[in-house]
């Protein structure tokens, strides 16, 4: 069988997208790029198998995005047993609607009949102007048939370069995943379209679609204080009512910029017109935003901290410095460090989410600090400061504090208060250093050179008084990953080396059975490897504190990262590993009896790390030693079938059946996580079922077979020799003229007196 890496594509790169346009000579492409993710349409390795010379093309109509996908290949892959090629259009239909697999004839004549008179769906909301055209910002909702036509058709952008994103506009489940959704009125429709007439065709419609962004509207329930005594003829209110007439609490789900458009600022103008809106609506109390990414973050810190310069009361938002902080660490530390009331109406008026609110807050008071104590890399050499500067730079971390510990609670608590402590300054140096840090990208430092890219030049001034490292951080990085360069994205942000010890802890703990669960803890730690050393120490964290379960979970999880990182070249994840292999298996398989039950897991990802060339056999020849000590340990915490039967049960009957003296008890486990290791067990060997009848290289099988083959005895011997006796039996059976010495002619054999027989048909007479 050939291999398999020869059929194998990287679907990122063989998706080609495309905005056309239609020219005398047929349609012109005005911009080409590749998505950014497609683990979500082609599967977790983001192979497409079966092609060599793969392409597809799909095609938009710059401006009413209807699309058209062609599929191309040199060479295709014949199916041999169950292994086909990938039915890449099957595969795509679940993702376009039905008009985008017409036929080349037919999509070339639908872009060609788009006009000037030809109007994006929705109203007009607002429009401005920047230095490469016209852009026009419209609302619509989703129950507009004509804009839940046009998202059906970009939606699928949503997985390509949103990490996580889903579809809004269907329903794969339903009958008809193309009808519109039963909640559609609750969403808003923001499209982002520039307006520039085209140079050489004047008839041409001058609309090009930029991207989009979509709110979701949920109740808002005020409670009255005190509540309202109803008047003797009240009723219930009869009959429908709008759900646009009720107070809402406003959700921006999905934002998307083109690659094209992005790096120009057009996603923070259009966040910052959605904004507006609902801050101007009586009927949004609070615009909130659905798991936003660190990009995204920043360019909303950068517009929600402008418009609060714009607000007079924020202005009286300080450090309350005549606060006495207690030297007893015991004792509570005090909570109206700012001023609480203040800060309650502020976030109500501006309609700002509440952690929003406390990290712009955060930010604006650390800009207030005195030069002597604001955070940075200490590369200027700084004044010493005095006492009161000293003071309120600790009320300023103790606030800071306060923050980080609400929003990472549940996980804090089940930490002992020592080292709670620790974690949380460590959480702070982070919080301190990171609008620092970003300056350090290269490309940061050319944009803040070039005026011509500012992202808010329509903005209001700068914010003169933040540091330097807040200015830097925020006047460049201003969009989400959806508005700057796909390769540039990652490279200039930092993400919160606490955030991200607490959510990859959190993976951990929630590993199970699933190869989908240790990927994408692989890929988070290849994502962050960065901070590869925190996060190898959070793994040898939840080995040492986690269940027996999890720690089986965790050691197969392993392996994945240690793949992923081989497959980036990223070794340091492997050397780590490595270095601390005995410290993972004593904390998956301990010497006591909770860990016998892993070491059948320990032994076979061993031998997968050694099959892969990551550990040396020397190392797991020494450790297998130690397991299959650790391995009789099960048999006598009865976490195994008993190896000498019912010798250890005596005479009594199962019922009243006790173990003997001396012999250590089992592990305490909860019927749960009895019936959990059962289904997780079960869910491994069905994939190494599977992995039976894989053949990862041509020698493969014949390995197998060798390794299978018991060695080499004088019963094999005999048995050959047998065979080989048949054999010429049944040779000499098939043609009558043979004698023995025809047959030692036949095989070039000598006879015993040193003469060479006579072969069948060399002229022998009968």
């Amino acid at each position: 069988m050939a291999e398999e890496g020869e059929w194998s594509a990287n679907a990122n790169d063989a998706l080609n997208i495309g905005l056309v346009r239609p020219t005398d000579a047929g349609l012109k492409a005005i911009a080409t790029f590749n998505p950014r993710f497609t683990y979500p349409i082609f599967g977790n390795e983001e192979q497409i198998f079966g092609y060599k010379g793969l392409k597809i093309n799909l095609r938009y109509s710059a401006n009413d995005m209807r699309p058209h996908v062609q599929i191309t290949s040199k060479e295709k892959f014949k199916a041999i047993g169950d292994t086909e090629p990938t039915d890449i259009r099957a595969v795509l239909q679940e993702h376009l609607p039905t008009i985008a697999f017409s036929s080349v004839k037919d999509f070339e004549a639908s872009v060609q009949k788009t006009t000037k008179e030809w109007k994006p769906p929705g109203e007009l909301h607002t429009s401005f102007e920047t230095q490469d055209g016209t852009y026009e910002i419209r609302k619509g909702s989703l129950t507009d048939p004509a804009i839940h036509q046009l998202i059906t058709r970009v939606e699928i952008f949503v997985p390509l370069f949103i990490e996580g994103g889903s579809y809004i506009a269907r329903d794969p489940q339903a009958a008809d995943p193309w009808k519109v959704p039963e909640d559609a009125a609750r969403w808003t429709v923001f499209l982002l379209y520039r307006k520039q007439p085209v140079a050489d065709d004047a008839a041409q419609s001058p609309y090009t679609f930029v991207g989009y962004s979509t709110i979701y509207r949920f109740f808002y329930f005020q409670a009255p204080s005190p509540p309202a005594s109803p008047a003797a003829d009240w009723e219930l209110p009869k009959g429908d009512f709008e759900i646009t007439d009720l107070p809402c609490r406003t959700r921006l789900s999905q934002f998307v910029i083109l690659p094209p458009f992005q790096g120009k600022g057009i996603g923070a103008r259009l966040y910052k017109s959605i904004f507006e809106h609902y801050l101007a609506n009586p009927l949004a109390m609070e615009l909130t935003v659905e798991d936003p990414n660190e990009a995204f973050d920043d360019m909303r810190d950068l517009s929600d901290l402008t418009y609060l310069k714009t607000v007079p009361e924020f202005a009286q938002v300080r450090i309350n410095t005549d606060i006495n902080v207690p030297d007893d660490s015991s004792k509570a530390v005090p909570r109206d460090i700012v001023d609480s009331d203040l800060l309650d109406k502020l976030r109500r008026k501006t309609k700002i989410a509440p952690r929003q609110f406390a990290r712009l807050v955060e930010m604006h008071t650390m800009s207030q600090l005195p030069a002597s104590v604001q955070p940075s890399f200490g590369v200027d050499k700084k004044a010493k400061p005095t006492r009161a500067e000293a003071h309120q730079y600790r009320l300023w971390r103790m606030f800071a504090k306060q923050r980080v510990y609400r929003q990472n609670k549940d996980i804090l608590g089940q930490i002992d208060l020592p080292e709670r402590r620790e974690k949380l300054n460590e959480a702070l140096g982070s919080v301190e250093l990171d609008p620092v840090g970003i300056i350090e990208s290269p490309r940061l430092r050319s944009l803040v050179r070039d005026d011509s890219i500012s992202p808010l030049h329509d903005f209001p001034p700068p914010l003169i008084d933040l540091p330097a490292s807040i200015q830097f951080r925020h006047s460049i990085n201003t969009s989400s990953s959806t508005d700057l360069e796909p390769e540039s994205a990652e490279s200039v942000t930092m993400a919160d080396p606490f955030e991200v010890r607490m959510r990859f802890s959190s993976q951990l703990q929630h590993l199970n059975a699933t190869v989908v669960s240790h990927q994408k803890a692989a890929a988070y730690a290849m994502k962050y490897k960065d901070m590869d050393e925190d996060l190898h120490s959070c793994i040898l964290e939840q080995l040492e504190r986690s269940n027996m379960n999890t720690r089986a979970n965790i050691m197969f999880c392993i392996e994945h990262i240690m793949d992923m990182a081989k497959k980036e070249n990223h070794l340091n994840y492997i050397t780590m590993v490595q270095r601390d292999i005995i410290r993972i298996v004593d904390a998956v398989a301990p010497e006591n009896a909770s860990g016998a039950a892993n070491v059948r897991v320990v032994r076979l990802v061993l031998q997968c790390l050694e099959n892969k060339g990551h550990i040396e056999n020397q190392v797991v020849v020494q450790i297998e030693e130690v397991l299959k000590d650790r391995e009789t340990t099960a048999h006598d915490a009865g976490l195994s079938s008993p190896v000498q039967g019912d010798q250890d049960l005596g005479d009594m009957p199962p019922s009243q059946t006790i173990p003997k003296p001396g012999r250590p008890s089992a592990p305490g486990l909860d019927k749960r996580q009895i019936e959990q290791r059962i289904e997780e067990d079960r869910e491994r060997h069905k994939r190494l079922r599977e992995d039976i009848w894989a053949i990862r290289d041509r020698d493969a099988e014949i390995d197998r077979l060798w390794e299978e083959t018991s060695d080499l005895g004088e019963d094999d011997h005999t048995m050959g020799r047998e065979e080989f006796l048949a054999r010429e039996a049944a040779v000499a059976q098939q043609c009558p003229h043979y004698t023995p010495r025809d047959l030692d002619d036949l095989y070039g054999r000598k006879d015993h007196n040193g003469a060479s027989g006579r072969g069948h048909g060399n002229g022998t007479s009968h």
